[in-house]
């Protein structure tokens, strides 16, 4: 059995996807912090240091390939096995 092509485009994206998830949830705490501080160094300063951890994408990422390996599909399954 041979893995589909479509499998290997898929896994990508989802990985691409989780590690974007700090990329965009960065510069939104940055900006909070600015508009209620108005200070630029502080905001960064405090962004950075009360981003969240990568446990969140983790447990995502577990959710989703446990799903992945349950399902009947074997198509879906590759996609856990990838």
């Amino acid at each position: 059995m041979s893995i589909e092509t479509y499998v290997l485009m898929d896994t990508f994206a989802i990985v691409f996807s989780l590690s974007i998830d700090d990329e965009i949830f960065l510069p939104s705490r940055v900006r909070e912090t600015g508009e209620f501080t108005h200070d630029r160094r502080e905001s960064v300063t405090d962004g950075l240091a009360h981003r969240p951890g990568h446990h969140r994408p983790a447990l995502t990422m577990v959710a989703a390939f446990l799903f992945f390996v349950t399902t009947g599909l074997v198509a879906i399954k590759q996609l856990a096995a990838v």
